[in-house]
């Protein structure tokens, strides 16, 4: 039981006691402050993929050309895994033979590396 239900009242801590946890820490502040854009990154934008999208050539292009642009952009960086295929699929919307060929796409692009029963890895 909690001391509130024995009749003891909580003991206040010490506002200076460092082992104590304050209301806001130096962490908490980091958390609010928006990053600098670095120079060393370029700028990229990455498209959206809709799979239901008519026109614009093939889904499985499409959907390499939206890989390419999250590599090139930095938001898969090199080393990087790969969720696997099936896990692509869901999360596009497409199906596992479409994955397989966007693969193949960026395997030609030199963009991704396959380690047969290891995984895909973002290349560069």
């Amino acid at each position: 039981m909690s001391d509130l239900a024995h009749g003891r009242q909580p003991v206040p801590t010490d506002a200076s006691d460092p082992s104590q946890p304050s209301e806001t820490t130096p962490f908490d502040a980091t958390l609010t402050e928006t990053p600098e854009p670095s120079a060393a990154q370029p700028s990229v934008t990455i498209p959206e993929f809709d799979p239901d999208a008519r026109g614009n050539g093939y889904v499985y292009l499409r959907l390499a050309d939206h890989l390419a642009a999250r590599i090139e952009a930095r938001d898969l960086p090199p080393g990087t895994q790969l969720p696997a295929e099936r896990d692509l699929a869901m999360q596009y919307g497409v199906s596992i033979g479409t994955v397989r060929r966007v693969a193949a796409e960026l395997r030609n692009r030199d963009l991704i590396l396959t380690l047969p029963a290891k995984g895909t890895y973002v290349r560069r």
